[in-house]
């Protein structure tokens, strides 16, 4: 087999850039998986430059249960991801679950630079997060590093150090000959993936399974498709520049929003350092100074598909082929309405803001013109 291995220790990953060698691989997979059922599934990753709908996709990582490492040069070899690739058929598959870590990127970038669809998925962030909402616990979105730190599961230090590589080498994934410390950080993105689903899946709540199964596969699935929709919608051009204006409108108005915040804050700082003694100023100021706290977009999304698994509602989603004038302009009025909704919401803050400085100025005011009515009788 002509392929680079990493020698260190057992199951060292295997680099792979040779078509012909691929597809003995994937066949491999494709038999475990046909002679057991119940264990098909294979952990997967994607390495690239700002990877996404035009981010470079460079490499794919599988894992087996076996503990087999491979990493897919699709860099060197464009071909490893043609339809004659048996990876590809891989990651269309239905018959074996791919193990991800949030797919969003990964899978933009199969489809829309490889026309790839992934199918029959599991997100090991979506899942984390769904058991943190039925544990009572912070929903939060968590990265892989840190999912596996929670488990005890072991990383490389290049792995624990990669995000201060990425930043003084965006492009690394780009270079070949890969160096020997980015084999180790890829092999490691997928290593511990099948270990980590098969823990989620054994959480229980009552006695029972906190993920079901089939409801969770397949909204999984609806994400993958979901995001492929929206991408392709928002790449229309009346979308593109829809989407431009609103946002210049948004931003011109959040910077009268920011300028109206600080004078308000400074105003109420001025009010309060004359009507609280010193000891209790720094108390009061930072308790002020605190926003209300409300549910990230995240946590939005996680109650949601709570709800839907809980009362089996969830409902498949597939990728719109055809003609998608209508989803165009539903996304039009769509947009319109929630940027509507945005710019009222900042107006009623920098109403609120008017209002509260008019009468913070007014205290002042006055607290001034008692100190200095006091000043002269003494």
């Amino acid at each position: 087999m002509s392929a680079d291995v990493i020698v260190e220790g057992e199951n060292n990953p295997i680099l792979v850039s040779d078509l012909e060698d691929c597809n003995k691989i994937i066949q491999e997979i494709f038999d475990e998986a046909e002679a057991d059922k119940d264990n098909s599934a294979v952990g997967l990753d994607c390495e690239g430059v700002a990877l996404g709908v035009h981010g470079k996709l460079t490499l794919v990582q599988l894992s087996s249960w076996q503990g087999n490492i491979y990493l897919f040069d699709v860099l060197k070899k464009k071909e490893l991801l043609s339809e004659d690739s048996l990876l590809t058929e891989l990651l269309k598959s239905d018959k074996i679950t791919k193990v991800l870590h949030a797919p969003h990127n990964d899978n933009l970038a199969l489809y829309f630079q490889h026309g790839i669809n992934l199918n029959r998925v599991y997100d090991t962030q979506l899942a984390h997060s769904l058991i943190c909402l039925e544990k009572g616990e912070e929903v939060r979105q968590t990265s892989y590093q840190d999912m596996c730190k929670s488990q005890n599961l072991e990383l490389s230090q290049e792995s624990l150090e990669k995000n201060n590589i990425y930043k003084k080498y965006p492009k690394i994934w780009e270079e070949r000959p890969l160096k020997r410390k980015m084999k180790v950080i890829a092999a490691d993105d997928v290593k511990h993936s099948l270990s980590i689903m098969k823990k989620q899946l054994a959480e229980k709540k009552d006695g029972e399974s906190v993920i079901d199964a089939k409801l969770f596969e397949l909204a999984c699935q609806n994400e993958i498709f979901y995001a492929i929709n929206q991408q392709t919608i928002r790449q229309n051009s009346e979308i593109v520049k829809l989407r431009k204006a609103n946002e210049k409108e948004f931003q011109e108005k959040d910077k009268i929003f920011k300028t109206k915040d600080k004078q308000m804050k400074t105003k109420r700082d001025e009010y309060v350092s004359l009507t609280e003694p010193n000891e209790n100023r720094t108390q009061k100021l930072r308790e002020g100074n605190q926003a209300p706290k409300e549910l990230s977009e995240w946590q939005i999304k996680i109650q949601d598909l709570s709800k839907a698994i809980a009362s089996k509602t969830v409902k498949e989603i597939s990728i719109n082929t055809k003609d998608i004038t209508d989803e165009i302009e539903k996304e039009k009025t769509t947009l319109k309405a929630k940027h509507e909704a945005m710019m009222k919401k900042k107006d009623e803050k920098i109403k609120y803001l008017d209002d509260t400085i008019s009468d913070l100025n007014e205290k002042v005011k006055h607290l001034k013109l008692i100190s200095n009515s006091t000043s002269k009788e003494t």
